[in-house]
């Protein structure tokens, strides 16, 4: 597509940017092709079954997983989910991860979860019982346990005043760090500079910094957001969690009430939404996905700790608390912020309530450019990040959710739908039939055998992937048939491969 420009040096388009006028395709737009090379004139035939070669760690040790739990993690065979995207390939198996703990601490109350810390491209990251595979497009931060990674060139180390001096040396080789609250990940080039000399310039670096973290001193600016408390965005994405996920948890049905409940606040909900506006908050880390900011709160009495939601949300708004740390999503969803790349670390943030009327003022003036955000220059912040971390907070309510938590993966597993395969002996002669053209679920059964197709237009079946909803259309070739019957195995709520047979025609 030589008419499409690069943007940040691609031409796909990913979260509204870049692409194709920055946006999804649709029917009937047009693309000039480029010319092809000999070797992508040949068509890629690609195995169902692969075995990838993996770099074991950081976190697949005896404190995470038992001995049993590491050698079961390894020879599992597991399958792609249909709920995978740009942003990571999540992987699902019947066999259950056999970890070493029954929490995970001060990071979250199930054993997958510890406080968030750094991930390397290609790592596979474990959110519950499920693992992904992290993408491209996926989080460079978050906080669930990395088992092992798909790469052979990175290597971790910390500081956050890593990023600084290797640039002050002006070292070849060493091209990007991205710190997250008390860990980094160091990228390097292995062709211009080893390993061996990476390591020994980070543990020279480290040497050469102050015994005591609350010596170290960071330029930062205060900024001011307005936030809707306990707005209905919130509630409505609760809802449809219930709907679509799971429907009994210990943060269910309100989450603010479940914080209230968990930190034990005497105050109940109204203490607990108090909470977030009588302190700054700083940002520790900017990553996760565009920019998103992990913070805590500077004045330790208004500590919250809640544990991560499992099985995770796909439709998040706005501030979430996940262990004892607190994040903005800076995607676009119905109450969210947009702020790509706008906050750094060290900055401190108040929250000032307001209305959801007012807020959707901001949020046009904040599309027209109108909208003034209030910042400021503030005095040098010490690095006390380790002390507000590492504070004891309350998690009360561990023994209640581990019960309700086995009890929604047993009815899971019992409810568990079937998988309708590719088959080439279901071929019937002189039929034609239509297809999946991806791995989903399906949602809707829109025609039945002995239906006439009226148009091409015509909707057969209603797919869905990550809560997104998918119209499978008759197509030209079969307008003016007659369905003859459906695909072996298709019935709503079933999966479907890649190439599943949907309906045949007649």
């Amino acid at each position: 597509t030589p008419e499409v420009p690069q943007y940040l040096g691609s031409k796909s388009t990913s979260m509204g940017l870049g692409g194709y006028q920055g946006r999804s395709l649709r029917v009937g737009d047009q693309l000039t092709l480029g010319p092809q090379s000999s070797s992508e004139q040949d068509e890629t035939v690609y195995t169902r079954d692969w075995v990838i070669q993996v770099l074991a760690g950081p976190r697949d040790d005896a404190e995470i997983l038992t001995p049993k739990g590491n050698t079961k993690f390894y020879s599992t065979k597991w399958s792609v989910s249909s709920s995978s995207n740009g942003m990571g390939i999540r992987l699902e198996s019947n066999q259950s991860i056999v970890w070493a703990h029954n929490t995970g601490g001060e990071g979250g109350s199930h054993p997958s979860n510890i406080l968030d810390n750094r991930y390397a491209l290609g790592t596979i990251s474990v959110n519950g019982d499920t693992p992904a595979i992290l993408t491209n497009e996926g989080p460079d931060a978050g906080g669930y346990v990395c088992l092992c990674t798909v790469t052979l060139n990175l290597d971790q180390g910390s500081a956050h005043l890593y990023p600084k001096e290797v640039r002050k040396k002006n070292i070849k080789g060493i091209w990007a760090f991205a710190p997250c609250i008390c860990s980094t990940i160091c990228y390097y080039d292995p062709s211009v500079i080893s390993q061996a000399d990476v390591l020994a310039i980070l543990l020279s670096l480290e040497r050469s910094l102050p015994d005591f973290a609350s010596d170290l001193q960071f330029p930062g600016r205060g900024v001011v957001f307005p936030i809707v408390l306990d707005d209905q965005w919130s509630h409505d994405a609760l809802q449809q969690y219930r709907r679509t996920t799971r429907n009994s948890a210990v943060y269910l049905p309100s989450s603010v009430d479940y914080l209230a409940r968990n930190n034990g606040l005497e105050g109940g909900i109204d203490e607990a939404l108090q909470k977030p506006i009588d302190s700054a908050w700083l940002a520790f880390g900017i990553g996760f996905y565009l920019a998103c900011p992990f913070l805590v709160p500077i004045d330790p009495r208004c500590r919250l700790v809640g544990q991560k939601i499992n099985s995770s949300q796909t439709y998040t708004p706005t501030v979430g608390i996940a262990g004892p740390v607190a994040s903005i999503y800076p995607v676009v969803s119905p109450g969210g912020y947009q702020l790509p790349w706008l906050l750094q670390p060290f900055d401190q943030i108040l929250f000032e309530p307001v209305s959801k009327e007012r807020y959707l003022e901001i949020e046009q003036e904040f599309h027209a450019r109108q909208y003034k955000s209030k910042a400021s220059d503030i005095a040098d912040t010490s690095c006390g990040v380790n002390d507000l971390v590492a504070m004891k907070c309350g998690d009360r309510l561990i023994a209640d959710e581990t019960e309700l938590l086995r009890a929604w993966q047993a009815q899971k597993e019992a409810k568990a739908p079937p998988m309708v395969l590719v088959d080439d002996t279901d071929i019937e002669p002189g039929s034609t039939s239509v297809t999946s053209s991806l791995s989903a679920s399906i949602w809707r059964i829109k025609c039945q055998p002995g239906d006439a197709i009226q148009s091409a237009d015509d909707i057969l079946v209603i797919l869905e992937v990550m809560k997104t909803e998918i119209n499978v259309l008759a197509g030209d070739e079969n307008a003016g048939k007659v369905v003859k019957s459906l695909g072996k195995g298709i019935a709503e709520e079933a999966n479907v491969q890649v190439g599943g047979i949907l309906a045949w025609f007649e």
